[in-house]
């Protein structure tokens, strides 16, 4: 299995950015690739998202499960079906002031107009998969597109994309809109 890592810093109570990830229905408004996402279930373990994407040539649902929740800290989700892959979001709370400064992008303040600290947490994607898992029968890819030609299209757009719809989501947490920087996680370890 392959990992990849992404986190960034969100000022907002845990329990909120909580509730709001839990609501994956929701993310569907942030990215023009999406075409649409539902539910089955209360947003605990157990409960299912089919999620459609198109983007160029492929059109895809993925069917993901929440897997387990421990709040307001963590929900750890899978991929079913034909694709190997799950992970986590994980809300980690900073309090170290030291810390919360060297996570923010430059000339964003953590303290509030009163001058105290906001209450700051580090949101982080986890996603560990098989990359062996991918096959053009697996993403119903159109005859003769190889999986390697989508691969080298999707890359470029993917960081890109991840950027706009975080800045999105932040806005929608903590209220008006201020640059976010994604920290990608050299090597987060394969397991």
């Amino acid at each position: 299995m392959n990992a990849v890592e992404v986190s960034t810093v969100v000022f907002a109570p845990r329990d909120e950015i909580y509730d709001f990830l839990l609501d994956f229905t929701g993310y569907g408004r942030y990215s023009a690739y999406i075409d649409g996402i539902e539910r089955t279930g209360d947003g605990g373990p157990g409960t299912r998202y089919d999620i459609t994407v198109s983007w160029w040539k492929l059109d895809y649902t993925a069917h993901s499960e929440v897997t387990e929740t421990d709040r307001p800290g963590r929900i750890d989700w899978r991929l079913v079906g034909a694709l190997d892959a799950g992970g986590y979001w994980g809300i980690e709370p900073i309090t170290d002031a030291d810390e919360l400064q060297a996570a923010l992008p430059a000339g964003v303040d953590a303290t509030t107009d009163g001058g105290e600290q906001r209450e700051a947490n580090r949101v982080v994607l986890r996603i560990e998969y098989d990359p062996s898992s991918v096959s053009g029968r697996t993403l119903s890819l159109p005859a003769f597109v190889p999986v390697d030609a989508i691969v080298d299209r999707v890359a470029p757009h993917v960081q890109g994309e991840a950027e706009a719809i975080i800045e999105d989501v932040v806005e929608d947490l903590e209220g008006k809109r201020r640059p976010v920087e994604l920290t990608i996680h050299e090597r987060p370890g394969s397991v």
